[in-house]
């Protein structure tokens, strides 16, 4: 099965840096020219900066305006589509979802599904292009220090977002701040609590502990949830088949899929496909991992 119609844009869109440098850096209007103009999906992190002109973003829900002196951060995984005007200007940072969480869960930087953007003021809006420039310098040297990129990134996003509250709760809230980014990136490919798990070096036990205190739920019904909610997405503004939607969201063949779907929504996929309105209800009334107060 080919889902043909919902390209993935991965790594290899953003060919600018070394191999084994998991950060590069591409012009905004070079990367919109190379990825598909209608919806798509991405495996990486973005931090995309308007310098001139004008665009809009596409995502599940909502329409994100693009103007000059924008920083846009945008996470792995969900559907989106973009249009910029003749004349529009920028850069791209593309990261991997593994890098951002081993480099950068620290405090006043923002957590959750995304995205987040910030209309810097002047005196912030003057920094931006010096730090690009230092960013493409040192990725452009096979023997700068890695370390000096990675400085870099930390201090866009620390200019970008800095006023997010320093988190509360302890280990445990860390650790579900954590799975919220992991399941962000992942859920396409990743269902099991174990595979999160493994991946923050936990016991499943112990995960769905920290995610039922500070996410409300077992780390199970996020996934689910999370799962349930890019179906719905799919279903209701795509025109992949069904058996294409299951395939975008690492099901195997259209029977699991539709048992899954079945089992969380209540209806059939083409059930609900066939009901718009049921869409839209659910899209305002989704609750997805990632919105810790504090």
């Amino acid at each position: 099965m080919n889902p043909t119609t919902l390209p993935f844009l991965d790594w290899r869109v953003c060919p600018t840096g070394r191999p084994d440098e998991p950060l590069r850096m591409q012009r905004l209007e070079a990367l919109a020219a190379r990825a598909p103009g209608v919806a798509h999906a991405h495996r990486f992190w973005l931090l995309l900066h308007v310098a001139r002109g004008a665009g809009v973003l596409h995502l599940p829900g909502q329409a994100l305006a693009l103007q000059p002196g924008q920083l846009v951060l945008l996470p792995p995984g969900p559907v989106l589509g973009w249009a910029l005007a003749a004349g529009c200007r920028g850069e791209v940072v593309c990261f991997l979802a593994d890098y951002y969480l081993a480099s950068f869960p620290a405090p006043g930087l923002p957590v959750g599904p995304g995205p987040w953007a910030q209309v810097l003021p002047p005196a912030e809006r003057a920094e931006v292009p010096a730090l690009l420039r230092g960013l493409a310098r040192t990725l452009a040297e096979p023997a700068a220090d890695p370390a000096q990129a990675r400085a870099y990134l930390h201090l866009l996003l620390a200019l970008a977002f800095p006023a997010a509250p320093a988190p509360q709760g302890g280990r445990g809230a860390a650790v579900a701040r954590q799975f919220a980014q992991l399941l962000e990136a992942h859920f396409r490919t990743l269902h099991a609590v174990r595979d999160y798990a493994a991946r923050l070096h936990l016991s499943p036990d112990h995960l769905c502990a920290c995610c039922r205190q500070h996410l409300g739920r077992p780390a199970r019904q996020l996934i689910g949830a999370r799962v349930l909610a890019e179906a719905r997405h799919l279903l209701g503004t795509t025109g992949l088949s069904v058996a294409e939607v299951g395939y975008a969201l690492g099901f195997e063949d259209a029977s699991h899929f539709g048992r899954f779907f079945r089992q969380h929504a209540g209806c059939s996929p083409r059930a609900y496909r066939q009901n718009p309105a049921l869409y839209q209800k659910n899209l305002e009334n989704d609750q997805l991992p990632g919105r810790l107060g504090g």
